[in-house]
């Protein structure tokens, strides 16, 4: 039984309640908490785009993900290539730094949705939000909880441990 109630309720919300009243300070907070997350010998590679009224070319951006004309606001997550110790370090960071935020978000009462369309676009997201020295990583959507649908069924520890060497 995991005891953390977040890691535990978090999953992808794909639909949002169109009541976007969420203070400036839960985007900080889910902000910070990405920049508390482990990094090769502190590098901290993470740079953030804040969304926060998405205009229509950006929502533009996700045409199969209809639901992204839901969310309050966005957070582009790129990796600042000037920190890079090795790339698979500063993935797995990066990836820390993310989960992060949907844990943080988790804890505020936001629903949270990573959006794996962005690599097919992330050239014009990248004109769009004028950064072009860092390399896109993720786009996430966050925003009120509209419905309460079940987390995804999850594979039995059987399925996924290898192995396990015991003393």
């Amino acid at each position: 039984m995991i005891f953390c109630k977040e890691i535990q309720e978090r999953k992808s919300n794909r639909l949002f309640s169109k009541r976007n009243d969420i203070d400036r300070q839960v985007i900080i907070n889910i902000i910070t908490a990405a920049t508390l997350a482990p990094s090769a010998k502190n590098s901290q590679p993470w740079r953030f785009f804040v969304v926060e009224e998405p205009s229509e070319e950006f929502i533009g951006f996700f045409p199969h993900n209809k639901w992204v004309k839901t969310a309050a606001f966005f957070i582009v997550v790129y990796m600042e290539p000037s920190a890079t110790i090795k790339r698979e370090k500063e993935l797995m960071a990066i990836g820390a730094a993310i989960e992060n935020m949907l844990l943080e978000a988790q804890a505020e009462g936001i629903a949270s949705c990573w959006i794996g369309e962005c690599f097919e676009r992330q050239e014009e997201i990248d004109q769009w939000t004028g950064v072009h020295n860092a390399e896109l990583m993720a786009v996430i959507g966050f925003g009120n909880k509209r419905t309460d649908s079940a987390r995804a069924e999850r594979r039995a520890l059987s399925d996924v441990v290898y192995n396990w060497v015991q003393p």
